[in-house]
């Protein structure tokens, strides 16, 4: 999801429409997140240019094994790059990423942009997985996070069409 979420503001809606803001990335050397934005927007011109249908799948950070809930390592060692770029901390686990894909694939309307998450955590949230498994930040999550409001809609129509299709 780093071409979508960082450099936004925490009242704005964040759906496939939305793009990382460069300007943000250059300010906060955020290498990663400007990489992936250019790399996509570079797809799009391309695919656009021959006339090609691209889907992609902006996945946020991939844990593992369905319900499989974050562990305090993933939150500091994985997430905490995350949360300092764009202050969210959204996963999705490895089943579900995988059948994200499935469905992209499979689907013949599937086209354009997809966010496809399974849960975007809360300041309390992530201080609850840290407390209960006694690991301590040298962060203010407080100062990292932001409540945002990240729209996978798209996405859920596209699986209902999917899941309907297999029935």
């Amino acid at each position: 999801m780093s071409a979508i979420v960082c450099g936004k503001k925490s009242n704005e809606i964040l759906d496939e429409n939305c793009w990382t803001s460069l300007e943000f990335c250059h300010q906060k050397k955020l290498s990663s997140s400007l990489t992936k934005t250019l790399s996509e927007k570079a797809a799009w011109v391309l695919s656009n240019d021959r006339d090609l249908n691209l889907v992609v799948l902006n996945l946020p950070l991939v844990i593992g094994s369905q319900g499989c809930e974050p562990d305090s390592h993933a939150i500091l060692n994985i997430g905490s790059k995350a949360l300092q770029q764009n202050g969210v901390y959204a996963y999705i686990g490895v089943e579900e990423a995988a059948f994200a894909h499935l469905v992209a694939f499979e689907c013949e309307n599937a086209t354009g942009r997809y966010i496809c998450l399974q849960k975007v955590l809360t300041v309390d949230e992530v201080k609850e997985v840290q407390r209960s498994s006694h690991v301590t930040s040298n962060y203010r999550l407080e100062e990292l996070m932001h409540p945002v409001n990240i729209s996978n809609k798209k996405f859920l129509k596209l699986k209902r069409q999917y899941s309907g299709e297999l029935a």
